[in-house]
């Protein structure tokens, strides 16, 4: 095989690692609190938990609990977009757009109404493309709040385009 037709999918497959294992925008850390009747969650599914009584650091933590939070689908694709403005020769302007989409599955275990308060982190010139629309949106982040009745199981679609 001649070295260009090496050339294009050796390209492809660097880009796609690229994608895949590009890591999260660095963010300052501040001290999660508990709020009643809310149970909050991050972009890797986990819940915010209190501390545990013999811990020898007293704040609260985000742990892993699939019962509450399941990442049920993530998925990242990529298409040519064009956009109406033009280069100065009068050429319209491509170029590609990289989609990544998750679908959190939440489940209220308690006997009382809460509401789930996921931070989806977005990486540096991303925005933010979900129905519903986040709640609140910072440079670095988006913040969802779904509703749960108690025993119920809700879906929220998180979805960001560079």
């Amino acid at each position: 095989m001649p070295p260009t037709r090496l050339l294009v999918p050796t390209l492809i497959a660097a880009f796609a690692t690229t994608l895949l294992f590009a890591q999260q925008p660095a963010t300052p850390n501040p001290t999660p609190t508990l709020v009643e009747g809310e149970v909050q969650i991050d972009h890797s599914c986990r819940v915010l938990t209190p501390a545990r009584p013999n811990a020898h650091d007293q704040r609260p933590h985000f742990r892993y609990n699939s019962i509450v939070c399941h990442i049920e689908s993530d998925h990242t694709s990529d298409h040519w977009e064009q956009t109406p403005s033009t280069t100065p020769n009068g050429r319209p302007v491509r170029k590609i757009i990289v989609v990544s989409e998750r679908e959190y599955l939440l489940q209220n275990v308690s006997a009382t109404p809460v509401t789930f308060v996921v931070t989806q982190t977005l990486r540096k010139g991303w925005r933010i493309d979900s129905d519903p629309q986040p709640a609140e949106v910072t440079p670095t982040s988006a913040v969802f709040r779904v509703q749960a009745q108690p025993g119920q199981i809700v879906r929220l679609h998180v979805g960001a385009r560079s």
